[in-house]
């Protein structure tokens, strides 16, 4: 049914002029002919009355006369071709503002709005016919990286990338959608065979996206977590196949990410617990509820306390102190992490301005800032603003940091280290080690990760590795760093082997600023570590 028919007068008018429309032709003939045998009276009558009547002049103003009427039908005849124009582009701009309203300008694709019209039609039709269908929600991991690090202009590349690789590796019945910001959805009818094709179609996805993307002077790669949600199985409703959807996609990204994962109704309640905690992270962020707590680090030859590492501790209302390791991967997933450093760093500069200056910081970054070229400006500007001196400063980089986009590394590192800021490698031998990193980049230590420590006493294995580390430590002359140091044999081991600093339960927790501030005046000076 055409759009004008949709009003219901219109529909009882055009009802009305069907029922009639033979009558009114013939009416509308007859008037015509007898309104043409008017005129022509009129005009034999007009014309005897003008060659009776010469001195009126009367065919000079019937002249006028004529000449006005034709333009008068020409004026109308224009006006009408431009009122049809008019009607034609009003017609046009309502069926472009209807699909505005349910496309995305951005990639072409169907939005949320459309989708959600969709998804209530399958509805429908499983009810009628009894055939089931998936909803898919897919979420990009890393795109906000991209998008903080390479510009809004790249990251719009990106998702116009994506889609064109979605829709490449869909079925020509299959429903995709653009929900906002990084997140697809896809309707997919079940086969005979059930959900297969629906497994087989996200694995062909998952391939497709993990592929490297070349957007323009920018190549980088991102990956793709799918959530998957059967109707009727999972759901009887279009809210709650959403909601369900949307958790098995919480649990790809919890199993690491660039997977897929089918709802399971067990996972339920932890999923939400997750989804909870996240949003409790992200006002305890906006309320203050992070802070840094601060590990001392030893000189292990002397015992002189040299510096501290900032710890991330969350300060939870209900849970209490929380570590690190409860809510930074938590924190990643959520792409929260270069939320978190600002906030540690802030921290640092205010705290550490009451404690002796040669006692160095250490800040752990986390590998999307070390893509992000603007992140050495902003550390020094922060330094700069509240007068903290960058030597006092010691940021801590990861190796899988430098494998995700090492000329960025390189650039960041260079800066800092140009500022005075000192930079070390962290959890050394737990990554992409290579030797490359350590002869190209400008590291002052090397810290070497609790696991390699902690197997100290399980042979001569262990003791080889961390052994071989120092060595190169010393070689390339730069400073080595055990952590996790617990028992005075591993302290002694390790002294013994020549290695540096030391820090660990033996020697102390991390300590919130109170009570670092406390252990400073405790030791006075020199600073010995208590025995």
């Amino acid at each position: 049914m055409t759009a004008h028919l949709r009003n219901p007068t219109k529909r009882a008018v055009a009802r009305l002029t069907g029922r009639w429309r033979p009558y009114l032709i013939i009416a509308i003939i007859a008037f015509a002919v007898q309104a043409l045998l008017v005129s022509l009276d009129s005009f034999e009558w007009f014309f005897t009355f003008s060659r009776d009547h010469e001195t009126l002049e009367l065919d000079e103003i019937f002249t006028v006369f004529i000449v006005l009427s034709l333009a008068l039908i020409a004026v109308l005849v224009l006006r009408t071709g431009e009122l049809r124009h008019e009607i034609r582009r009003r017609q046009m701009a309502e069926t472009h503002a209807g699909v505005l309203a349910r496309f995305d300008s951005l990639t072409g694709v169907p939005n949320r709005r459309l989708y959600h019209e969709e998804l209530a039609a399958r509805i429908g039709r499983a009810r009628t016919v009894g055939a089931g269908f998936s909803a898919l929600l897919l979420d990009l991991d890393r795109f906000k990286t991209v998008n903080d690090t390479y510009g809004h202009a790249t990251g719009d590349l990106l998702l116009q990338t994506v889609s064109d690789r979605l829709r490449a590796n869909l079925r020509p019945e299959d429903f995709l959608a653009r929900l906002g910001g990084d997140e697809f959805a896809v309707l997919m009818d079940h086969g005979a065979t059930g959900t297969e094709p629906v497994l087989r179609v996200a694995q062909r996805i998952l391939a497709s996206v993990d592929q490297p993307f070349s957007l323009g002077a920018v190549e980088t790669r991102v990956s793709v977590s799918i959530g998957i949600a059967g109707f009727t199985g999972d759901a009887e409703d279009a809210e709650t196949l959403m909601q369900r959807a949307d958790l098995a996609m919480y649990q790809a990204k919890s199993a690491g990410r660039n997977t897929y994962a089918v709802f399971d109704p067990a996972l339920d309640s932890t999923l939400r617990a997750r989804i909870s905690l996240e949003a409790e992270l992200r006002l305890a962020l906006r309320v203050g509820g992070i802070r840094p707590h601060y590990q001392p680090l030893y000189d292990l030859a002397t015992g002189r306390l040299t510096g501290f590492e900032a710890l991330a501790r969350w300060e939870h209302p209900e849970r209490g102190l929380l570590q690190a390791e409860t809510f930074v991967p938590i924190a990643e997933d959520a792409g929260l992490l270069p939320e978190i450093f600002p906030v540690i760093l802030a921290h640092v500069v205010r705290d550490a301005r009451l404690w002796p200056p040669d006692l160095s910081i250490a800040i752990n970054t986390s590998p999307s800032q070390l893509r992000d070229r603007d992140f050495a400006r902003r550390v020094l500007n922060v330094l700069g603003d509240a007068g903290f001196p960058p030597a006092r400063l010691e940021i801590e980089i990861t190796e899988t940091a430098l494998v995700n986009d090492l000329d960025a590394a390189r650039d960041i590192m260079i800066t800092l280290k140009e500022a005075g800021v000192r930079v070390s490698l962290d959890d050394f031998g737990t990554g992409y080690s290579s030797l490359r990193h350590l002869r190209e980049l400008p590291f002052d230590k090397i810290k070497i990760d609790r696991s390699f420590v902690h197997r100290l006493d399980h042979g001569e294995d262990s003791e080889k590795i961390v052994r071989s580390m120092i060595q190169l430590s010393q070689a390339l002359g730069l400073i080595s760093v055990a952590e996790g140091i617990e028992t005075d044999g591993e302290a002694d081991w390790l002294r013994a082997q020549g290695c540096d600093m030391g820090q660990g339960f033996l020697f102390s927790q991390a300590l919130p600023a109170s009570e670092a501030t406390d252990l400073l005046a405790a030791l006075r000076s020199p600073l010995i570590v208590p025995t």
